[in-house]
Parts: structure tokens; sequence; C-alpha cells
């Protein structure tokens, strides 16, 4: 493998392994523009096949799938494959995604660039303000490292404030005469909220994660 392939594969697998842990739904096409804001020269064709392939070594995890969806593409209607989470509904997919085309390759600052129409640069689900967090299996709620970084929360620790629970909880460093404080550790590349901090959240209704300074909040609908 070429030293550019194995820059494309590493930052093709951070895409992804951001995307799985924050649960969104993406096909190869969300994963290679969002490569070609990281890396010169990089075209779709050059990540699609690593997508497939974390895919089918099971790099995504037990709890994705993949789906055959239609997607507009310069004006016509292909078929592309989406990656998602088994409990999802792949009608679910925003359907402005389903309306993208592949952005050019990233240029360097000597390369000439073509003349463009302006307008507002796509924003990554990855680098959304606020995501929906995924449940796993022990009803526990899984923020993603790359989520809680942003946020500035860059310990090996996080610390929950439970003075909230029942209407918000919050993700923060500790802070002196603060209490109560739960001290939470990462498990792989998340954070693991236990259930019994989100019992007085409707299981049924989404929970979220809201970006702050120094924090991040998570908030849902009280049963």
């Amino acid at each position: 493998m070429s030293n550019k392939q194995a820059e494309i594969t590493s930052a093709t697998r951070h895409v992804v392994d951001s995307l799985t842990s924050a649960g969104f739904m993406f096909t190869a096409l969300d994963v290679s523009n969002e490569v070609k804001q990281r890396l010169e020269g990089v075209r779709h064709r050059d990540v699609s096949p690593v997508v497939r392939a974390l895919f089918e070594d099971g790099s995504m995890g037990a709890d994705y799938t993949r789906t055959t969806i239609d997607v507009m593409a310069e004006g016509k209607k292909v078929q592309a494959l989406l990656y998602h989470d088994k409990r999802d509904d792949p009608d679910d997919y925003d359907g402005s995604l389903r309306r993208q085309t592949a952005a050019p390759p990233k240029r360097t600052a000597a390369s000439p660039s073509p003349k463009a129409a302006p307008g507002p640069a796509a924003t990554p689900a990855a680098l959304s303000n606020e995501i929906a967090l995924r449940i796993d299996a022990e009803g526990r709620a899984a923020v993603p490292r790359a989520f809680l970084v942003r946020a500035g929360l860059t310990d090996a620790t996080v610390f929950l404030d439970g003075a909230q629970a029942g209407s918000g909880l919050t993700l923060t460093r500790p802070s002196h005469g603060v209490d109560p404080l739960i001290e939470l550790e990462y498990d792989g590349d998340v954070i693991l909220i236990p259930s019994r901090y989100l019992a007085a959240f409707d299981p049924k209704a989404p929970l979220v994660a809201r970006l702050g300074i120094g924090a991040v909040d998570v908030e849902g609908r009280v049963r």
C-alpha cells in the first residue's frame, strides 16, 4: 500500500468511526466528501472501496447494516449503499443529503482553483453541534469522543453533573464546589452514560447531545 493510500485509509477509518459512534446514517459519498476536506487530491473512487471494506470486515460494528437507496447525482436518480444502524429506518435519511454531489479534490495553495458560484458550504453530519445519541442494548447512552473533544473535554475521564437529572444532564470537567459529579470513563471511543441516570427520559423520544463551551448537554423528553 502506498503512503497516499495509507493516509486515505486512515482518514476514511477516522470519519467512519466518528459517524458510527454517533449512530449516523451515511453513504460512501458522505464519507469521501469529508475525507476530501482533510487530504489533498482525494477522489471518491479512492474512498468508496475503503468504506465497503470497513463494513465487510465488521469495523462498523454488529449494529450496522447497509441498504440500497435511491439518490440524486447530477440530476439523475442512481442507487447508493446507505450504512445505518439496524434499528433505523433508511427512509429517515435526510433528503437533502440524497442530492449531494461529489466535492472536488482539495487543491494545494499553489494550484489554480476553478471559478465557482458562491454558496454555503455543506456541513458534514460529524461536525454538527447537535447529535442524536445511540442507546445500547443495556440502555446506556453513547456519547462519541470526537464530540466531547470539540467541547474541550480532552481528559481521559469525563464527569457527569447529576444535579439536573430529570430535566437534563451535563458532561463536563470537575469544578471545585460543584456536587454531585459522577466520574465516567471511556469505553473505546465513547462515554457511556449508565441507564440509571437516564430513567427520567422517555425512551421513545430522541436523546440528544448539544455542544457547549467546556461541556456537552444531554437532553430528552421527560416522562
